[in-house]
């Protein structure tokens, strides 16, 4: 369900697990080996680089702002 509330391929919901359960155990981890440490990093990038296609995809476009007025150049005077 939380793949299909994201808009991610349901397919991909083990390695998503495996990325996430790496992420858990790095903030929840009161001792971390240097080898369990660089295994929950790499977690925490590859889960990035796999979200961040879907969050750039939805990010609204960005507002130019006029500086004499501050608010949005849509909205200022000509």
């Amino acid at each position: 369900m939380t793949l299909d509330v994201l808009g991610l391929d349901k397919e991909d919901w083990q390695q998503v697990a495996h990325w996430l359960g790496g992420v858990t155990e790095f903030v929840t981890g009161l001792v971390l080996t240097p080898e369990r440490r660089r295994h929950c990093l790499d977690c925490a990038e590859q889960l990035e680089a796999h979200l961040a296609p879907v969050v750039e995809r939805r990010r609204p476009p960005a507002t130019t702002w006029c500086r004499c007025c501050a608010r949005p150049s849509s909205t200022a005077s000509p």
